[in-house]
């Protein structure tokens, strides 16, 4: 198994020395002529695939920046069985005076991840997905990786998820220094009670590697005012109550007691193929370091557009106001695009 993680380890040292075209091409080699010759298909032409890449960008008021890319394919053999790939490619920064900085005092790093795996669908109601792999990071931190997650519909009007996943926390660039890692259980509803009415809501139990644990509830039900072909406003309530059992200062958010109250507003216009999407969520929230409550809320501003019948564009930005690890007046803004491709 040593051997193994090692061999991993070489090999995400590698691909992070290599080109982003090359990183593209090895994806294209990997997740669709390989596996097609595995299942016995030799014209990928002839099934469903689907490439699609990310990029964000964000910075917030602990002084914190990270530039964020993605690529990920997924190859279908058939409509109940695909294989999907994912490649993760990760930059940080902080300002040294904010703690936050590599335990070296170094103030930046990068990480670079890969994910493999399958999703098997055995009906409308009933998928399944898992994906294993590795994550490696310039500070010599290696740590394996993976994703199980079942997608489950009992009745037409309730979709549940549960999900059990590893990684990195890579909310800072200690807190990968320190080889924090979080093994999460998560479990996701969303209750369709009629036309105009819908309830989502979710639980989760996280352990930490430094010997922390983390449970947290959210429960945010919603109405449709308006609703038709092209024009949807939407108006809820969002109620958000977590708590960790430790604050070790190992560069990560974790207050004991943590509770937050939103109204969220999400207004959608299509416009022809194309969509645009603004949503805003004031509230407050409070934790167990300050005596009364705080302004909080995010808002999100989006676009979704059809290029052509094979390639969509989404594009967006967000802001967000919550509590946060310098700071009880945390603020952090997020740019963002994807490019999806089938072909």
């Amino acid at each position: 198994m040593k051997n193994q993680t090692q061999k991993i380890s070489v090999w995400l040292d590698s691909m992070a020395r290599i080109g982003a075209d090359k990183l593209i091409f090895c994806l294209m080699i990997f997740s669709a002529p390989a596996v097609s010759v595995a299942s016995g298909y030799s014209d990928i032409s002839k099934q469903d695939w689907i490439v699609s890449a990310t990029a964000n960008y964000s910075n917030d008021s602990d002084t914190i920046s990270s530039g964020y890319e993605s690529l990920k394919s997924e190859y279908k053999f058939s409509e109940n069985l695909s294989f999907n790939a994912q490649l993760e490619n990760l930059n940080m920064e902080a300002d040294r005076k904010s703690g936050l900085t590599v335990i070296s005092g170094k103030e930046d790093l990068s990480m670079q991840g890969l994910l493999l795996g399958i999703k098997r669908s055995y009906s409308d109601d009933l998928a399944f997905k898992l994906l294993a792999g590795a994550e490696k990071s310039s500070v010599d931190t290696s740590t394996p990786s993976f994703e199980i997650k079942a997608d489950w519909r009992p009745i037409d009007e309730l979709r549940t998820s549960i999900t059990f996943s590893q990684k990195t926390y890579a909310v800072s660039p200690r807190a990968i220094s320190l080889d924090v890692v979080k093994t999460e259980g998560l479990l996701q509803m969303n209750w369709q009670a009629s036309k105009k009415i819908s309830i989502e809501g979710s639980g989760s139990y996280s352990e930490f590697s430094d010997n922390n644990e983390k449970m947290g509830i959210t429960i945010s039900p919603s109405y449709r005012i308006v609703h038709n072909v092209n024009t949807i406003f939407g108006a809820g309530l969002r109620f958000n109550w977590y708590g960790s059992s430790e604050h070790l200062g190992n560069g990560y958010y974790s207050p004991e007691r943590y509770q937050s109250y939103n109204i969220p507003l999400i207004y959608s216009q299509k416009f022809g193929e194309h969509n645009a999407i603004l949503s805003i969520a004031p509230g407050m929230y409070k934790d167990n370091n300050i005596k009364n409550f705080k302004l909080a809320g995010d808002a999100r501003a989006e676009a979704d557009f059809k290029i052509n019948e094979v390639l969509d564009l989404n594009m967006h930005a967000d802001l967000i106001r919550s509590g946060g690890l310098t700071s009880s007046e945390y603020e952090q803004r997020i740019v963002g695009m994807s490019v999806k491709h089938n072909f």
